[in-house]
C-alpha cells in the first residue's frame, strides 16, 4: 500500500484501515462506555495511536476465537454499532479521508490514461464503468466510469467521462459532508448527487454555477 501511495503521489490521503478493526475499535459496546465517552476518548488518540488500536483489533479478530465470539454477539445483539444516525454521522470524522483536490487530480489522470500506467488505467477504467453499462447513460455520455460514497451524513463521488454534446473530457471529485440527517435522507434516497456529478459533465450552466458557488 505505501509503495502505490508513492506511484501515485498522494500526500493528503489517509491509507486503509481494515473495516473489522475499525468498527471493533468505534463499538462503545466493547468497552462499556456510553457513546460520548467513548468518542472523545478515540477523538483524544493521535493518528498512529488510533491506527494501531484498529489493527490490534483486527488481528485479535483474526486469531482470537473467544474475541471473535464476543463481538460477532455483540454486533448481531445491537444490529452493528447500536449508536443513533447522528452518532454513526459524527464518527465517520475518525475514518481514513482524503481531499477533492487529490482525488480530483486522480481521476484526471485516469481519464489521460496516466494512473501509473496505462494497463492500470485500464483496468481502474474497467471496475469504475458500471454506470455506462448497467445504467443506460449513453443518450448523454461518450464513456462514464464513476465511484460513489453514501455513508451516512455523507454523498460524495468521483468520476471521469465526456458527453456526447462536447466530447470534452472530464475528471472530478465532489464531496456534501457534515449534512443533517434529515437532509442527507433526501439526497441519498433519490440518488441526487450522483445525477448531480453526471449532470455536471454535460451541463455547462450548472457547471458554471457550480464554479461561481465554491469560489466564494
Amino acid at each position: 500500500m505505501n509503495e502505490t501511495f508513492d506511484l501515485l503521489e498522494l500526500e493528503s490521503t489517509d491509507l486503509p484501515l481494515p473495516f473489522s478493526g475499525l468498527y471493533i475499535t468505534l463499538h462503545p459496546g466493547l468497552t462499556d462506555n456510553k457513546f460520548n465517552a467513548h468518542f472523545e476518548k478515540l477523538s483524544a488518540l493521535s493518528e498512529d495511536e488510533f491506527r494501531a488500536n484498529v489493527s490490534k483489533n483486527a488481528e485479535r479478530f483474526r486469531t482470537d476465537d473467544t474475541f471473535h465470539d464476543r463481538v460477532t454477539k455483540l454486533f448481531e445483539e445491537e444490529q452493528g454499532l447500536g449508536i443513533g444516525f447522528k452518532e454513526r454521522r459524527n464518527i465517520l470524522s475518525l475514518f481514513p479521508k482524503s481531499t477533492g483536490q487529490e482525488l480530483a487530480e486522480l481521476m484526471i489522470r485516469l481519464e489521460q490514461n496516466e494512473l501509473i500506467s496505462a494497463s492500470v488505467s485500464k483496468k481502474v477504467k474497467g471496475i469504475m464503468d458500471w454506470p455506462y453499462q448497467e445504467q443506460g447513460l449513453n443518450n448523454d455520455f461518450k464513456y462514464y466510469g464513476a465511484l460513489y460514497d453514501n455513508r451516512l451524513g455523507l454523498l460524495n463521488g468521483i468520476d471521469y467521462g465526456a458527453s456526447v454534446y462536447s466530447e470534452e473530457p472530464f475528471g472530478q471529485a465532489v464531496f456534501f459532508d457534515s449534512l443533517q440527517v434529515a437532509f442527507w435522507f433526501h439526497m441519498s434516497s433519490n440518488l441526487m448527487h450522483q445525477d448531480y456529478q453526471q449532470r455536471m459533465m454535460w451541463d455547462p450552466a450548472l457547471r458554471q454555477a457550480t464554479l461561481q458557488e465554491i469560489s466564494k
